[in-house]
């Protein structure tokens, strides 16, 4: 049976007439669509009527001189279906039916007032087509996705899920050396962000969202030039929309991705010079990152997470330290996100052992953990306190590719210095730590000061070298951000910290032993910030201090000020000898500063980088 419907397919498509021909393909299509026969697809290729092909061909070419239109349009994408079908997939790859892939792209791009096929039914066939890297390409250089949406009237039907697989199957290209063509990707990025802008439909962005993301993977970004202004408002409306609504899409979460890849890149460019950029950036990440540390497991998380995790995570962590000055009212749902990363943190540590999965990146696990804590005020429990003290040892006693790095003590000090403000910070345990024995303030202290007078540490310093953990921050993650609103923001929250030290100067109740370590600390604040460490005899002094308590009572000499008076005596915020108000300050404030002055000279600026207004 199945031969003779072959030669009367053969006879007609050589002798026939058009409408006879037209008449043996659709034989064809209903015989074999449903009995599956190998040899069907080169027959029905190979001898396809050329008279039927002409006129398709003909159509195109003068759409509104073709007698019974619609019906031989109809018939073409009927043809289409049968050829690119699952069951012909080990057949698609001959290239046979490249001419039909060719005469589909330029039938979709001919508007109709209804589509002349099944948009599910055309939808297997296109990802069936697509199967086939060249036709992919073919596609993705054609703006088959847009062509396609319009002509199908996709935003009106109920096929925009199985449409957006298509997408995802089209654009999950494997190799970019065999074709893509960087000005027709540059017209349909922009084609993209035109439709989004005038119509405010999600469509058109997640069709936007897919093929950079592609570009982004295949590295091909900068191939392309397209306005990353426009890009930007259009992430932050799309992101803003669905986080008001609580969910997060997967095209939603790959804005991070996206973007990572823009920021890292050399022709799109963008900075963050603005603190509203920063906290959108914030929120974007925080969003990313917590997907991410949801889903990674133990098979190389390391190596996942240094791609472009790290740039990330210090974007969030600029937005932690600017966190006092933000203002929370215009920015609601950014407490929220952040303290969802920080669970997701929690949630990560708590099933793998993070010293293990992230040794390249163990520190700032530690250190995001501890700032996110700190400033989203969340208790520190028992057992983050047994957590992140086996840790801190973890990371004192690790040597970095056989050498032991000198400036670790510092790291954990100011790692240490924020559990101790959580400490400090509560009324219920501050007084005991500064009873007899002085409980983990004393151990601090003396790291700190051991930290800050260590030979190796400052020769590494004086020769103006980045510490151990940040060497490559500037180059690899923090280019991004504008140098000047990294300066105004640590200037904004050292004005935020001095006027909360006006209202605390009056509150603070100073006891013998809670007054050395202050005073000790204070000097220790001023050396930090002017010189970057202590000079050994200030470090002995100190240490003998610590040391020696509670056997005598010692009275600590105040900085001096250039004149040589004691900066002792009480002074307005707004005098020159704000000096003497560091010997004034809590024991939690003094670690702030510790903190910020630590964030200003190693994270984010440099080691000339000085706080003023509090130290003039």
């Amino acid at each position: 049976m199945d031969t003779l419907d072959f030669d009367h397919y053969i006879s007609v498509s050589t002798f026939g007439d058009l409408s006879s021909q037209m008449g043996a393909v659709r034989m064809m299509i209903s015989r074999f669509s449903k009995h599956y026969n190998e040899k069907a697809y080169p027959i029905f290729i190979d001898r396809f009527p050329r008279k039927l092909y002409d006129e398709f061909e003909s159509m195109i070419a003068d759409p509104k001189n073709v007698e019974r239109y619609f019906e031989k349009k109809k018939l073409f994408f009927d043809v289409f279906t049968f050829i690119f079908r699952n069951q012909n997939l080990e057949l698609l790859s001959d290239r046979k039916a490249e001419k039909f892939v060719l005469l589909f792209v330029k039938f979709i791009k001919i508007q109709d007032p209804t589509p002349a096929f099944d948009p599910r039914i055309m939808i297997s066939s296109v990802v069936a087509c697509a199967s086939q890297e060249p036709y992919k390409v073919f596609f993705i250089n054609e703006n088959v996705i847009i062509h396609f949406y319009c002509y199908a009237d996709i935003s009106n039907s109920k096929s925009i899920e199985n449409y957006f697989y298509m997408c995802r199957n089209i654009y999950d290209l494997k190799h970019i050396n065999i074709g893509l063509c960087p000005i027709k990707l540059t017209e349909t990025v922009d084609q993209l962000m035109t439709k989004f802008e005038t119509t405010n439909e999600e469509d058109w962005a997640r069709m936007l969202f897919k093929i950079l993301r592609m570009l982004r993977r295949l590295k091909f970004l900068d191939e392309i030039e397209f306005s990353v202004t426009r890009f930007y408002d259009i992430t932050q409306e799309m992101f803003t929309r669905y986080i008001k609504k609580g969910e997060t899409p997967h095209f939603i979460l790959s804005l991070s991705k996206i973007w990572r890849g823009i920021l890292n890149g050399s022709k799109n460019s963008f900075r963050i010079d603005n603190i509203e950029n920063l906290i959108f950036f914030a929120r974007m990440f925080s969003v990313g990152i917590s997907h991410h540390l949801h889903k990674i497991g133990l098979k190389d998380p390391d190596v996942d997470w240094c791609r472009d995790k790290p740039s990330m995570l210090y974007i969030v962590y600029l937005t932690l330290v600017a966190f006092p000055i933000i203002d929370h009212d215009k920015n609601p749902d950014l407490r929220r996100l952040l303290r969802r990363l920080h669970h997701s943190f929690v949630g990560y540590k708590n099933k793998y052992r993070i010293e293990e999965n992230f040794p390249r990146n163990h520190f700032q696990f530690l250190q995001y953990y501890i700032k996110s804590m700190l400033t989203l005020d969340i208790p520190i429990s028992i057992l983050d306190e047994i957590f992140l003290n086996v840790q801190l040892n973890v990371l004192l006693k690790k040597s970095s590719y056989g050498t032991i790095i000198h400036s670790r003590g510092l790291h954990c000090c100011y790692l240490a210095s924020q559990i101790l403000i959580n400490i400090c910070g509560r009324e219920d345990l501050c007084g005991s730590y500064f009873a007899t024995g002085l409980g983990e303030a004393k151990t601090f202290m003396r790291s700190l000061i051991r930290s800050l007078s260590n030979e190796k540490y400052a020769h590494k310093i004086q020769k103006g070298q980045r510490l151990s953990f940040y060497e490559d921050l500037n180059i690899k993650h923090l280019s991004i951000i504008n140098e000047d609103l990294i300066k105004s923001l640590f200037s904004k929250c050292e004005s935020h910290l001095a006027d909360i030290i006006k209202t605390e100067l009056l509150e603070v109740h100073i006891n013998t032993e809670y007054k050395i370590f202050t005073d000790i600390m204070a000097n220790i604040i001023y050396s930090f910030n002017e010189s970057n460490k202590l000079a050994n005899i200030e470090a002995d002094s100190y240490l003998r201090l610590c040391d020696e308590y509670p056997k005598n009572s010692f009275i600590i000499t105040n900085i001096e000020d250039k004149s040589g008076d004691s900066l002792g005596a009480t002074t307005d915020l707004n005098t020159s000898t704000n000096k003497s108000l560091l010997h004034r300050l809590p024991f939690s404030t003094l670690l702030r500063l510790f903190v910020l002055i630590y964030e200003l000279k190693f994270i984010y600026g440099d080691i000339n980088s000085k706080l003023t207004i509090l130290f003039e």
